[in-house]
C-alpha cells in the first residue's frame, strides 16, 4: 500500500512539515520559444539555434508568410511555423504525419496559466543583483502559514515554471541558500525532463549530499496525441531517460499526472498510473490533479470555440458570451473531447489510481485547487474541505496505516 506524504513527513521528523512555495525566476523553453517539433523526424529539439543547424530559417514575424506556408501543401521546403498557426491550420491528426513543418512552441503548456502554476509561490522578490531574494521569499512565506500553525520545519518547493532551466550557477547559489537556513528539512524543484543536462544532475547530487532533493516531474501523461494538444514538447522516451538518470543518481522523483486532459478516456488515465506504477527503480512520489480550466490559459480559449467552427477546430460550446462556463459538455461530436468530471467521477476515479501504486509510493496530491479568480471548471473543488473528505473515505482503505 502507498503511504501518504503527511505520514511519511511525521516518521521522517518527528512532526508535521509545510511546503513553502518559492520563485527562482525561471521560465520553460516551450514557454520562450527553444523548444521546435520537426514533423519529419516527429522529434522535439530544445535549442535556439536549432533553426540555423537545420537549415530551416524564415521571417518568423511574418504572420502571411507563415500562413501561405502551412496551407500550401505541396511545398517541399521544411517551414518554420509557431504552435497556434500550425495547430490552427493542421489538424491535430496530422501532426507528425506531416513531413513539411518545423514547429516553434511558444505560450508553455495549454493548461498552464501566466504564473506556471505558481500562482500561491511567495512574491518573488528580487535582490540588489537581479536575482529572486529567497531569504525574503521563505520568511514572507513562513509568516502566511505560521499565522494558523505553529510550523517550525519546511520543504523549500520551487513550484512554478521549470526551475532548472538556466544559469547552473544562479541556481546552484540559490538552492544552497535555499537549504542553508535550519527550518528547511528538504528541498523540492518542479521541472522538466528535457531541461536535466548532466550539469544539472552533479548540481542536484551535491545538494543532495547536504539535504534531501526532490525533483518534480510534470509528465501529466503518457499519451504522445495528449502531449502534442497541450503543447508539452516532449516524448515520453525523454520523460523516462531522465527518470533513470536521476534515480540512478540517488535523487528522489516525484511525478505530476493531469487527470481529465482533453481527448483522454477514464482508461487512458488509468494507463498512465499504470505504467508509473511498474516503473523500477520504483516511484517515489506522485501527485494526482484534476484538470483545472483557468482564465487566460490557451486551453480556455480553445474550449471557448463554437461548434460554428471549421472541422480542424478544437470545439466546445459552454461557454457564454460574459466568458462563463455554463454546461458540462460531453458531446461526442467534439474534436476537443473534453468531458468534465463530477465530484464524485473525479473522486471514484482517484481511488482507482491510489489502488494501483506500489506501497514504496508517497501520495503527495489528490486534488488541486486553482485561484478563486481564475478558475472557471469544475468550481466544485474550490470546496477543498469537502473534496478532501470525499477522498479520504474513499482512497482510505489502499493507505498504509
Amino acid at each position: 500500500m502507498p503511504i501518504r506524504l503527511s505520514d511519511y513527513l511525521k516518521k521522517e521528523y518527528g512532526e508535521k512539515v509545510y511546503r513553502l512555495s518559492l520563485s527562482s525566476g525561471c521560465t520553460c523553453p516551450n514557454r520562450d520559444g527553444s523548444i521546435y517539433y520537426d514533423t519529419k523526424s516527429d522529434e522535439y529539439h530544445i535549442s535556439n539555434s536549432y533553426i540555423e543547424e537545420s537549415g530551416h530559417s524564415i521571417n518568423m514575424s511574418d504572420s502571411n508568410i507563415r500562413k501561405t506556408n502551412i496551407e500550401d501543401s505541396n511545398t517541399k521546403k521544411s517551414n518554420v511555423v509557431d504552435f497556434d498557426t500550425f495547430k490552427s491550420n493542421i489538424a491535430v491528426s496530422d501532426i507528425g504525419e506531416s513531413n513539411d513543418y518545423i514547429v516553434r512552441l511558444t505560450g508553455g503548456c495549454t493548461f498552464c496559466s501566466e504564473g506556471g502554476s505558481g500562482e500561491f509561490a511567495a512574491e518573488n522578490r528580487q535582490a540588489d543583483n537581479n536575482t529572486p531574494d529567497i531569504d525574503a521569499q521563505i520568511e514572507f512565506a513562513k509568516k502566511v502559514i505560521q499565522k494558523k500553525t505553529d510550523a517550525k520545519k519546511f520543504i523549500a518547493y520551487f513550484q512554478s515554471f521549470t526551475n532548472t532551466y538556466g544559469n547552473v550557477r544562479r541556481l546552484s547559489e540559490l538552492y544552497h541558500r535555499a537549504i542553508s537556513r535550519d527550518e528547511i528539512v528538504a528541498l523540492s524543484i518542479g521541472t522538466r525532463p528535457d531541461c536535466i543536462g548532466d550539469d544539472i544532475l552533479d548540481m542536484l547530487k551535491e545538494l543532495n549530499t547536504i539535504k534531501p532533493v526532490w525533483i518534480e516531474l510534470g509528465l501529466q501523461t503518457i499519451h504522445e496525441d495528449t502531449a502534442k494538444r497541450i503543447n508539452r514538447g516532449y516524448k515520453l522516451k525523454t520523460f523516462e531517460d531522465t527518470y533513470f538518470r536521476l534515480k540512478k543518481a540517488g535523487i528522489t522523483v516525484i511525478v505530476h499526472v493531469i487527470l481529465g486532459l482533453p481527448g483522454e478516456s477514464k482508461e487512458d488515465m488509468l494507463e498512465t498510473v499504470r505504467y508509473l506504477a511498474s516503473l523500477n527503480p520504483t516511484l517515489d512520489g506522485i501527485k494526482l490533479q484534476n484538470l483545472q480550466i483557468l482564465k487566460g490559459t490557451k486551453m480556455y480559449e480553445e474550449l471557448k470555440v463554437t461548434q460554428n467552427d471549421s472541422a480542424d477546430s478544437y470545439k466546445l460550446n459552454n461557454i457564454d458570451e460574459n466568458d462563463n462556463y455554463i454546461a458540462d459538455t460531453r458531446s461526442s461530436e467534439s474534436t476537443y473531447n473534453y468531458h468534465s468530471m463530477t465530484m464524485e467521477e473525479y473522486t471514484d476515479l482517484v481511488a482507482e489510481c491510489i489502488a494501483l501504486l506500489p506501497k514504496e509510493c508517497a501520495v503527495h496530491r489528490m486534488t488541486g485547487d486553482g485561484p478563486r479568480k481564475l478558475l472557471v471548471d469544475p468550481l466544485w473543488s474550490l470546496d477543498k474541505k469537502r473534496v478532501l473528505n470525499m477522498l479520504s473515505r474513499k482512497t482510505g482503505k489502499y493507505f498504509e496505516d
